[in-house]
């Protein structure tokens, strides 16, 4: 009896999770677009692969082509909420105090831990943002 038991309840806890799982993406509410609208995707590795590969913009313009949609990925891999280090930046944290998530470098290494200071002019993400203005952005942080 013992040795059934085990495979069932797992069984069970599967249908349930299952139905679960339908149930919320069935409510999930898509977002909207306008004529005109700016969608940014912000993130790190999925969404940087996607600038390899249209097929996410391609989607979105053959199935609304009247919307003249304006569509800017700004995904690098290695990007957290707080944490967008790039060489081209002097800072790379994302917004003040974001380093208080960030787990302690080595005192050996600069900040990024790579050895390399970061000099230069390249605009931060809040200064792309505030630039291109989107209405809507996806994150691909996870």
């Amino acid at each position: 009896m013992l040795p059934l038991f085990f495979p069932l309840l797992f069984l069970a806890m599967k249908v349930v999770l299952f139905i679960f799982l339908a149930t919320l993406s069935a409510t999930a509410t898509p977002f909207e677009l306008k004529k005109g609208s700016r969608v940014v995707l912000l993130g790190n590795g999925l969404g940087s692969r996607m600038m390899q590969f249209g097929s996410f913009e391609t989607l979105l313009h053959l199935q609304h082509p009247e919307k003249n949609l304006l569509i800017r990925n700004m995904c690098d891999g290695g990007n957290t909420p707080g944490f967008r280090p790039h060489s081209a930046r002097s800072n790379p944290w994302a917004f003040p105090g974001a380093e208080k998530f960030h787990p302690p470098l080595s005192k050996a290494k600069d900040r990024w831990g790579s050895g390399h200071t970061g000099t230069g002019s390249m605009p931060t993400p809040d200064e792309w943002l505030t630039q291109l203005k989107p209405d809507i952005i996806i994150a691909f942080f996870g």
